[in-house]
């Protein structure tokens, strides 16, 4: 007897000590006063150790425990074919490898220079304010930039800056923060997916990132606390921190900040073996699936829904775009996470993506590359200054460069619009408000063509492949349209065929039934779908006034508003350094291996890093409308030729109209310019462009004292990325969360008749 309590004792003892060591897991380090522990656990950054927050979120009271959890999916997975292209059945030519490591080594230094900016100007901020090097703390000062740049950094070769980026991850402490409400949603794809991206990309060498991960993911985990289990999106943690109050979800949810955790949580419980982080995010996405065939546009939820009544069916818009995009975005990506045991979310894929195709996509009416798509001309009156000195489409060089440009043979572009409805059975009406945001569309249906293909008949998947690359085309699009070859953040386009129409290129009719006409640029049908759109904000008589005293009102007003053809309105004209467009471009370029989608993003990218850069970092564009001056792409062209050219044209007198002898007399009138000025002492060729820049001051679009971390977290990468090498992070290994975070989802691509599951 006396053994068995000896043994019994021994037994407590060290269960008490195993628990103990438990609850002592990921020490970290803070600063700052702490909620759970008060001035006690005070000090200054990067000092003394601090009471474990893992431990106190994990003992902190919840009001409604789950009772039973849902398991992650069986151990049968399903059959996944390879995702990326072949690039060993391609052999690129030493010339385009050594234009593609240049390439990638310019966007590396940009990285670099965001990086240092960021690093002297903003350490363990959020963000830098790239203007006036100073910095902004929109995610709760838990160092943003430094977390949603860790995987980054180890993908660009940064090693240095790795380690101590990871050890100066000890000391943000997640028993503070400097708002009392924080967004759910961003901080878990930011945080979460930036500290398990890197984790896995680093071959889980850095326990210190898992650790981290798992103490937020202990806090976050208090949002779910409500009687539905359903979160609190906009959370006020100090509530839930004392553990006093019951929480609610909120009756007036966006739909993606519900439904755009799946990966990171998962993940974690991948990684760890906890099964309630799988649990919260599978209980909202069992939520979505009995939903989604009872909202007004079955297939599609709508832009707010009740979590708390778990109501997602009473909304009447409807998009991809903003608000919406991530929801959609995780359906392939989650089934590619799970090794596609969950056939739920190939279904709920399926289903959405029909109706988007239905009720959500249009064909644009848009000029063609042998048409102009700038402003109408006026011969009359002399050019600006921006005119003639700031577009870079004066350079018949850059021109002639652009050998992808659309032409007929080219997949005509698609855009997505937002579409509203009252009930189910009501009409539809689209709107066709395109997004950038919605850039990351074609990236998505390329990936999931891949994916689904052994579900789909040939002709579905060469269909969505098709669209991939024509929503691919609808960005690139508002790219080259504008003056600063940007794309702008809202614009309204002219519809020529929408749903099926467009998809099929006229073959099917629309959802209204109507007969798909021809669509071709027609500029009169232009300016029509303009002057429509406006007058419904104008007041009747003073419109009718306004066109009575001008025949050419409505051309005048075109020219005032900058409008290129194409554009029927830019309802917002900023880029917000944003990375959709070069996401999915890399997500084709891996996909098809086609390179003019690493020449679509080069081009991208010059023009953004010659408007965006700043002293201390990247800035957001405010105006892409406006042209750049002093262009960098334009410095091959000499400037100083050109104006020489149009002071001395007077010297060439024609002597016939069709200009044939302006251009023969052309080079000799240009020759006795440059002799004159050199006997006057005056400055000309290479020394006449240096004065022009001494004394021009110069101007282009105005920038915002902003960039947001997903500067280096994702558009950067997937610049860097498309010029990399294909086997560095593929899509074979690895499936990105929304911010750009690669999470292991396989070892790699299978081999040649294997059944990979």
């Amino acid at each position: 007897m006396a053994r068995t309590v000896r043994r019994y004792g021994v037994f407590v003892v060290l269960s008490v000590v195993a628990v103990y060591i438990l609850l002592s897991y990921l020490p970290i380090v803070g600063y700052g006063p702490s909620l759970f522990f008060g001035d006690q656990s005070r000090n200054s950054r990067g000092g003394i150790p601090i009471q474990d927050a893992f431990r106190k979120w994990r003992l902190t009271k919840t009001h409604f425990p789950v009772k039973r959890y849902i398991r992650l999916p069986g151990a049968f997975e399903a059959h996944i074919p390879r995702i990326q292209h072949d690039f060993r059945k391609f052999r690129e030519s030493e010339m385009r490898k050594e234009e593609r490591h240049k390439r990638r080594k310019a966007i590396q230094e940009a990285f670099e220079h965001s990086w240092n900016g960021y690093e002297k100007y903003a350490w363990l901020h959020d963000e830098i304010a790239p203007m006036s090097g100073g910095h902004r703390d929109p995610f709760g000062a838990w160092g943003a930039t430094l977390v949603d740049s860790l995987d980054t950094l180890w993908i660009m070769g940064m090693e240095k800056e790795f380690e101590m980026a990871t050890n100066e991850l000890r000391k943000i402490d997640f028993t503070q923060c400097d708002m009392d409400v924080i967004n759910l949603f961003e901080t878990v794809i930011r945080y979460i997916g930036g500290m398990l991206g890197a984790y896995d990309l680093s071959g889980k060498k850095y326990n210190v990132l898992l650790h981290k991960a798992i103490e937020l993911g202990e806090m976050l985990y208090h949002a779910f606390d409500t009687p539905n289990h359903m979160p609190l999106t906009r959370w006020n943690w100090t509530v839930a921190a004392y553990g006093e109050e019951m929480q609610q979800a909120s009756t007036d949810v966006i739909v993606a900040e519900l439904g755009s955790m799946t990966l990171e949580f998962t993940r974690l419980t991948q990684l760890t073996g906890d099964k309630k982080y799988y649990d919260a995010v599978q209980r909202i996405m069992n939520l979505f699936q009995a939903e989604q065939n009872q909202t007004k546009i079955p297939g599609l939820w709508p832009l707010r829904v009740d979590a708390q009544n778990m109501n997602l069916h009473e909304g009447e818009a409807f998009t991809l775009g903003g608000q919406a995009d991530s929801l959609y975005e995780y359906l392939p990506k989650q089934y590619l996470l799970l090794g596609g045991r969950d056939e739920a979310l190939k279904d709920m894929y399926e289903n959405a993506l029909e109706a988007a195709k239905t009720y959500l996509a249009f064909e644009p009416m848009i000029p063609l590359q042998s048409e102009d798509s700038g402003p109408p001309s006026d011969q009359s009156r002399p050019p600006t200054k921006q005119e003639a000195l700031g577009d870079p489409d004066a350079s018949p060089k850059l021109k002639a460069k652009r050998d992808y440009d659309f032409s007929p043979d080219y997949s005509n572009p698609i855009l997505l619009g937002t579409a509203t409805s009252q009930s189910a059975t009501s009409s539809v009406h689209l709107t066709p408000l395109a997004q950038h945001l919605s850039c990351y569309a074609g990236g998505m249906v390329a990936l999931a063509a891949r994916a689904f293909s052994p579900y789909y008949l040939h002709e579905i998947t060469d269909e969505n492949l098709d669209l991939a690359e024509r929503l691919v085309a609808g960005c690139v699009w508002s790219y080259k349209a504008t003056p600063s070859k940007i794309g702008p953040e809202l614009f309204v386009a002219a519809p020529c065929r929408r749903g099926r129409a467009a998809i099929t290129s006229g073959e099917e009719r629309d959802w209204t039934g109507v007969e798909p006409g021809k669509c071709r640029w027609d500029r009169e049908k232009w300016e029509k779908a303009v002057r429509t759109h406006f007058t419904a904000s104008r007041d009747p008589a003073q419109l009718a006034l306004e066109e009575s005293s001008d025949p050419d009102y409505w051309e005048n007003e075109i020219r005032r508003m900058g409008l290129r053809e194409g554009f029927v309105e830019v309802v917002d004209s900023s880029y917000k350094l944003r990375p959709e467009a070069v996401e999915s471009l890399f997500v084709l370029y891996r996909i098809t291996g086609d390179p003019k989608y690493q020449d679509i993003a080069w081009d991208m990218w010059e023009a953004i890093d010659q408007v965006a850069r700043t002293k201390y970092a990247y800035a957001g564009v405010a105006d892409v409308m406006v042209p750049p001056v002093l262009s960098k792409r334009d410095e091959d062209v000499d400037e100083a030729e050109k104006l020489e050219a149009k002071l001395t044209k007077r010297d060439a007198k024609p002597e016939t109209e069709d200009g044939q002898e302006v251009k023969k007399n052309f080079p000799q009138a240009k020759g006795k310019a440059k002799e004159q000025r050199r006997k006057s002492g005056k400055p000309s060729g290479p020394a006449l462009m240096e004065k022009r820049r001494k004394t021009h001051k110069p101007s282009g679009p105005p920038l915002m004292d902003n960039m947001e971390s997903f500067w280096t977290a994702e558009t950067l990468k997937y610049f860097y990325l498309i010029f990399a090498e294909p086997s560095l992070v593929s899509l074979d290994e690895y499936v990105f969360n929304t911010e750009a975070h690669p999470f292991r989802w396989r070892d790699g691509p299978p081999k040649p008749g294997e059944n990979h599951g």
